[in-house]
């Protein structure tokens, strides 16, 4: 698609609202808003034979509609209606923050005209909607049906309905119908011209309820009973929807319905909608979450209550690293996958997601949320594997360690479809003092543990002990009533609500570690679980040294020093026994275990032309691989006696080379992926030798981020397994999980 040349006008801010039509045959009216004056409109040609998809293959500006009569005020928001009224013209309404509404049309291809202005509250106007109506007919609207309602919300937390109607028309109702004639007696009915023909414009209802602002309006895309009005769905920042009916008899519009989220987590909502069928809601809300409702069965019966249910979550902010936790796949059902991926953001939240039996990747949990930006995290193995642990630095100087609660961990199995490995279940017991969640106190950073002196209660009846996963014949994707949200931490069996995700799912913190003068960068944790690696930003050489951290005392074993600036990437090999520091200085330094700490090992000062972003060492510890900004990728040879020796330098690209991962052993080489700036992943065989490379696979359309790759990491899977996964990181917010399968 051709951008449109008022993208380089520099008179629009953030998008807020975005709507579209049919303007002509094979083109598009796109109408946006931005919160500058004016309201853009597009006309965007598609390309598109027979049962072909249509594709944007030429856009450009069609004209700028102004606010109320021409304000120089900003636009909020803006509706479109097609042929709504059987006049065979395009209706637009554009909401402003004068709290006016004002009315554009035009004949397709014609260029839009200002119809007229209403008011709507004492403040900005957040959303307006158009919907078609045809008076006593049919389950769907259909065009030409001589009437429409427009409607519209405002920050004073009301809701505005209009009845834009063509003359001739039926009564809306008896009892409106007399007030209206009442009414016009002392003031005319606002007029307008469409096609031609002389339209009203009467303000049909004021909604009164919301306690907050209301930021959207929706319509039903089905009618009411018996032909009448569409249901009204309003969405508030007093954390409630509310779904409004008309009267067919007194014409009086009424709060029919109400859902919402009564937890402490929620702080409103920007948008509300129907789904094509009327039978779900969707609300986003002001962290960036999903909250969904399903209609009961049997429309109006017994039971037909909007249900809550669970619904796609993600980070909104940039994925700035994971980290592969939790139990390996020996002894789990066939198709089962033991471990979880833990993800952190600037979104201020670390989030872990498990894998259903049935292949369905879901958030099981919400470790921390922060009152700092995220920038690493590493995941602890815990000796025995009573329970999962994880470390994080954000833009704080302080390293912290979690520890999961008996209440995740048989969430955890239970979700993943398996029971409780021994080793679990004795981590599991509350009698040993594991907490069954984590809370964070008014005014603070700490998560503190939740302690029960007795079990949690479990999701599901009939539980027990509430013991997660039962035989492990579940595929934790099956969605119960019982799964509401709790005042306190609880088991859940499959995937959770977003209230239950922020309020109940929290881990409790055990430990922080001090000593860095800066903000966290980077961390790496020892496979064995016994040492963890930190470093912080660094502008010298006195401050850039490598932490080292005895993870049973929690207590620094060492300072390893080398790099002179930040250290960007600090990985463990597999085995434990080397450590490898990727620098902002270009540098690229590997230490060995020895004495219960490490030792340095070898250096490359100059290891690339510019900052290296990542680094890694395969799993026999036999080779290195180096990613930097100047769009190379360079592999090195460990030598048995200490050093790096020269290996395969991957072909140069235009983009800069952010993340770099080692992945399973492949025919006669090992798999190394490689990112970059542009959110390209690419997928490289490396020779057991490390002077040889091909490629694999490269993401290509829909695969790539994007934005930048900030990080991969390979799930650490058995032999035997079908499938490799590769998780990558983004700064377009966004986390992928691929299963890359060899050829036969």
């Amino acid at each position: 698609m051709t951008p449109p040349s008022s993208q380089r006008s520099g008179d629009a801010g953030p998008i807020t609202s975005l709507t579209t039509a049919e303007w002509t045959p094979g083109a598009l009216l796109v109408v946006a808003t931005s919160g500058s004056p004016g309201a853009l409109t597009f006309v965007v040609r598609l390309s598109g034979e027979g049962s072909a998809p249509s594709t944007p293959v030429e856009s450009a500006l069609f004209q700028k509609l102004e606010g109320a009569a021409g304000s120089r005020q900003g636009v909020s928001c803006a509706a479109l209606g097609v042929d709504a009224l059987g006049v065979h013209e395009v209706l637009v309404a554009v909401g402003d923050v004068t709290g006016r509404v004002s009315l554009w049309s035009a004949a397709a291809g014609d260029e839009l005209r200002h119809l007229i202005s209403l008011s709507s509250g004492t403040d900005w106007v957040r959303g307006v909607a158009l919907v078609p109506w045809q008076p006593g007919g049919g389950q769907r609207f259909q065009p030409r049906a001589g009437r429409a309602l427009l409607a519209a919300c405002s920050q004073d937390r009301s809701v505005r309905v209009w009845n834009v109607a063509a003359p001739g028309l039926a009564p809306a109702s008896p009892a409106a119908d007399r007030a209206a004639g009442g009414l016009d007696d002392l003031a005319p009915r606002p007029a307008v011209t469409l096609g031609g023909t002389e339209c009203y414009v009467v303000l049909d209802s004021v909604l009164l309820g919301h306690e907050d602002w209301v930021h959207s309006v929706a319509w039903e895309p089905r009618g009411g009973a018996d032909g009448g009005a569409p249901a009204l769905l309003s969405a508030s920042m007093d954390r409630t929807m509310v779904r409004w009916e008309r009267d067919a008899d007194s014409g009086i519009w009424m709060a029919a319905e109400s859902v919402g989220d009564a937890g402490p987590s929620s702080l409103g909502y920007y948008t509300g909608v129907f789904s094509p069928s009327g039978e779900s809601l969707v609300a986003n809300g002001y962290s960036g979450s999903l909250h969904l409702w399903r209609r009961g069965a049997g429309r109006g019966e017994p039971g037909s209550a909007w249900e809550p249910a669970p619904c796609a979550t993600g980070h909104v902010g940039e994925v700035t690293d994971l980290a592969w936790g939790g139990v390996r796949d020996g002894g789990l059902p066939a198709g089962v996958l033991g471990q979880y991926l833990l993800s952190v953001s600037t979104d201020q939240t670390a989030r872990l997601r498990a894998r259903t039996a049935s292949g369905l990747w879901v958030e099981a949990s919400r470790p921390q949320v922060h009152g700092h930006d995220f920038s690493c995290v590493a995941s602890i193995p815990v000796p025995g594997g009573a329970g999962f642990r994880y470390a994080s630095g954000s833009e704080e100087k302080v390293v912290r360690v979690f520890e999961s609660p008996s209440t995740v961990i048989e969430s955890l199995a239970a979700i993943q479809g398996r029971g409780l490995t021994e080793a679990e279940r004795e981590g599991a017991g509350r009698s040993g003092g594991r907490a069954v969640g984590g809370a964070v106190p008014a005014l603070g950073l700490s998560q503190k543990a939740v302690l029960a002196d007795e079990p949690a209660p479990a999701a599901g009846p009939g539980d027990g002990d509430g013991g997660g996963g039962g035989d492990g014949d579940g595929d934790g994707g099956e969605w119960t009533m019982d799964l509401v949200g709790r005042s306190a931490p609880s088991v859940v069996r499959s995937a959770p609500l977003e209230e239950h995700l922020a309020q109940n799912s929290l881990w409790p913190e055990l430990q922080k570690l001090y000593g860095h003068g800066d903000d966290l960068f980077s961390l790496a944790a020892d496979p064995r679980g016994a040492l963890l690696a930190s470093a912080s930003v660094a502008r010298s050489a006195h401050s850039s040294a490598i932490w080292l951290w005895d993870l049973a005392s929690f207590r620094p074993v060492a300072q390893l020093t080398g790099p002179t600036l930040t250290v960007t990437q600090l990985r463990f090999s597999p085995s434990g026994e080397l450590l490898v520091a990727a620098g902002r200085d270009r540098s690229l330094h590997l230490y060995r275990r020895g004495g219960g700490s490490m030792e340095p090992s070898g250096c490359v000062p100059r290891a690339h032309a510019r900052v290296v972003w990542g680094a890694d060492v395969c799993a026999d510890d036999s080779l290195v691989a180096s990613g930097s900004r100047d769009g190379t990728v360079r592999v090195w040879v460990v030598r048995s006696g200490g050093g790096l020796g020269e290996g395969a330098a991957l072909p140069a690209r235009e983009a800069g080379v952010t993340a770099v991962s080692w992945g399973p052993r492949t025919g006669d080489g090992w798999a190394l992926a490689a990112g970059t700036e542009a959110g390209g992943i690419e997928v490289w065989l490396v020779g057991r030798s490390g002077h040889s490379a091909s490629l694999l696979w490269r993401a290509e359309g829909p695969h790539r981020h994007s934005g930048a790759v900030k990080r991969l990491a390979w799930c650490d899977r058995s032999a035997a397994a079908e499938a490799s996964l590769l998780a990558s990181a983004g700064s377009d917010h966004g986390v992928r999980i691929f299963s890359l399968r060899e050829g036969p």
